[in-house]
């Protein structure tokens, strides 16, 4: 086994995935995104602050393949920060502002 650096996150800005793929969303339908080895959860948060504008009524399904242990550990450290609405304020605050930073000012 080698010894090496994880990506913490791609050089391009946070993509809203519905807006960038080309998909005729069915009312009501899930629509289902992969994302293999991009080891950056920024997509799947622009792109679930952003739902209402491409597909209001469509729930997603986002299935990530990453293979460094480290990359999945700071994916669900990241979900849980912005997606548990019972933390503190203080916390709450390191919430906003890494969505700021990993989305460009986009809220969730």
């Amino acid at each position: 086994a080698s010894i090496g650096l994880q990506g913490m996150w791609g050089f391009s800005p946070a993509a809203n995935l519905l807006a960038e793929a080309e998909h005729q969303a069915v009312d009501g339908e899930p629509i289902e995104i992969l994302i293999v080895n991009s080891c950056d959860i920024r997509h799947v948060f622009k792109t679930a602050a952003q739902r209402r504008r491409s597909a209001p009524n469509s729930p997603l399904h986002f299935y990530l393949i990453d293979t460094p242990t480290e990359v999945v550990a700071r994916h669900f450290l990241l979900l849980q920060v912005l997606t548990d609405w019972e933390v503190s304020a203080a916390t709450s605050n390191e919430g906003h502002i890494i969505s700021s930073v990993l989305l460009g000012g986009c809220c969730i």
